[in-house]
């Protein structure tokens, strides 16, 4: 997952967006609730995201996390 904003901070920004994806990847592991993720989530960004760019960063991960529940809530098409 890669949260795109325009930030002074290019190297914050990069192990942040590094974080988030990891936070991604052991909930799909372990299969742990997506709310639980969106949350877990939000507070990475609230304590680690530069001051500014607080309120973009968790607009796009509550952004991501709807889409994400949406496509998982679709059945899946068979091809053929």
């Amino acid at each position: 997952m890669t949260i795109l904003v325009a930030s002074s901070r290019p190297r914050e920004q990069e192990e942040l967006n590094i974080l988030l994806g990891d936070l991604v990847s052991r909930f799909n592991e372990r299969d742990l609730p997506r709310a639980l993720l969106r949350d877990v989530g939000l507070v990475l960004i609230q304590r680690l995201a530069p001051r500014d760019e607080v309120t973009l960063r968790a607009l796009q991960w509550n952004d991501r996390w709807r889409e994400t529940v949406r496509l998982e809530a679709q059945p899946l098409r068979r091809h053929g």
